[in-house]
This record gives structure tokens, sequence and C-alpha cells, in this order.
């Protein structure tokens, strides 16, 4: 048995600890500098992508390598304020537009569920048991009768605040369980 197979039975030794440390403290040091690395990422895309472009202008025009340099960049950037002025105003507006509607497209909908919750409350014609009925036969009768005295009860009761010892009363005597 030698000296190595020891060390390494007896499980981390102190340069695995110091190495996993050291792991640790880089990855550290590395989501300290996420930011700046992007932007150097970024950067590096960039340059790779200007210097296609570059050798373009360079061999078309035969120009130095930082006027060919110049002339992309003055390109790109024109290129890109136009844009800009093109397609940010029509998005400014709508949105301007959307601002000064969405009030009053609110109120609307706070009105329209206003109308369909009481709609829901005070209708009979609201019924669980509508598409049982069919397919049941006698049952289904029976199941939307039920259902119906039960709708009928519950919007009664959303009516009357008296009535909720009545449906108390009711329900103990087993009626319309």
């Amino acid at each position: 048995m030698n000296l190595d197979s020891t060390k390494a039975e007896a499980g981390m030794g102190f340069a695995s600890w110091c190495g996993l440390l050291a792991l640790l403290a880089a990855l550290g040091i590395c989501w300290q500098l996420r930011e700046l690395l992007i932007q150097l990422f970024g950067a590096v895309v960039i340059a790779v992508a200007l210097c296609g472009l570059v050798s373009k202008v360079e061999q078309q025009f035969c120009l130095k390598r930082w006027q060919a340099l110049l002339i992309s960049l003055f390109v790109i950037f024109s290129l890109a304020i136009l844009l800009t002025a093109l397609l940010v105003p029509p998005f400014v507006e709508q949105f301007s537009e959307l601002l000064t509607q969405l009030p009053k497209a609110l109120s609307y909908l706070a009105k329209l569920s206003n109308t369909f919750l009481l709609r829901i409350g005070q209708s009979n014609d609201f019924n669980i048991s509508g598409g049982v009925k069919p397919l049941l036969g006698f049952a289904g009768n029976h199941v939307a009768l039920r259902s119906g005295i039960l709708n009928w009860h519950f919007t009664f009761a959303r009516r009357d605040p008296l009535c909720h010892a009545h449906a108390k009363h009711i329900k103990g005597q087993g009626s319309i369980a």
C-alpha cells in the first residue's frame, strides 16, 4: 500500500478543498461581473458583424480600412435613426389613444360584468342542469326541477337577508337537499 492510495481512500484532501474553494470564488467573481461580461460578449458579436461589412465596403470602393469603418457606421446609424423616426411615432400615437380609451373600456367592462352577475342572480333561466335534462329523461326532469327550486331559493335568499333563517329551516327538513 502506497501513500497516494491511502489519501484517495480517506476522502477529499486539503488540495481538493482548496480547488473547490477556488472554483466557487471564480464563479462568484464571474457572477459579480456578469453585466460586464454580457456587454463584452455583445461587443464581440457587433465587431464580428462589422468586420464582414467593412471588408466588403473596403474592397468595393477601394478605401482604407478606417474609412470603410466610418462609412459603414454612418450608414448603420443613419438606417437606425430613420427606422426609429418611421416606427416610433405611430406606436406613441396608438399608445396614447389606448391610454385615453382605457378608462372607458374598463367602465364598460365593469357595467357588463355587473349586468351579467345580476342576470345570473335574478334569472330563473340560468339552470345548472339544462344540459342534463335531455340526456337523462325522467331523472333529468327530476334534477332540473330540484335545481330550479334551489336556484329560486338562492335567488330569493340573495334578495332577502332575513331569508337565511328560513333557508336553514328548509334545509333541516330535507325538502330541498
